[in-house]
């Protein structure tokens, strides 16, 4: 019987050393550290857009459209206007229907910046060992101003933009 215990507590012993030591050998998921950082894409956006003269012209075009808009919207409600009432209307529906397609345009554009942006947030991230990006807006209650990297990926695609360019050939 004594022998049965020395057995037992000799196993338990084992056991729990096997426990302790295993508990002490770092895990693959706890030895590297998350690095969190964020980006604030209106301000990316704004930057290509900037420097785009398609972006410059469609903006352009949606003002134009909208005021067109919004005078012909005028009329209609103001009443008494030498243009008959129907060609007002027929022009209202033109004059959206061309919105539209400036909008569709508009998000194209928009779409392509997206593609761009994260293109270069994949390289800043990887440059920087970054783990996880955010968009600072409302999916991002709180960050440190530190840890923002707007700055970087503008700075990733100006470099971009300057190796794409003739002038830099």
């Amino acid at each position: 019987m004594n022998k049965m215990k020395i057995q037992r507590a000799m196993l338990f012993a084992l056991l729990f050393g096997i426990s302790v030591l295993v508990s002490c050998i770092p895990r693959a998921t706890e030895s590297k550290a998350i690095r969190i950082r964020y980006v604030y894409l209106p301000a990316i956006v704004e930057y290509l857009a900037q420097g785009d003269p398609a972006a410059k012209e469609i903006e352009k075009q949606k003002e134009s459209v909208q005021k067109s808009i919004e005078n012909i919207k005028m009329l209609i409600e103001k009443g008494g206007s030498e243009i008959p009432d129907a060609v007002l209307r027929g022009d209202l529906k033109k004059y959206e229907n061309e919105l539209k397609a400036i909008l569709a345009q508009e998000e194209k554009l928009k779409s392509a910046y997206y593609r761009e942006i994260n293109s270069a947030i994949g390289s800043v991230a990887r440059r920087y060992e970054i783990n996880l990006v955010f968009n600072r807006g409302e999916e991002l209650v709180y960050a440190e101003r530190d840890f923002d990297i707007t700055e970087r990926v503008i700075h990733e695609l100006s470099n971009r933009k300057n190796r794409i360019s003739p002038h830099s050939r």
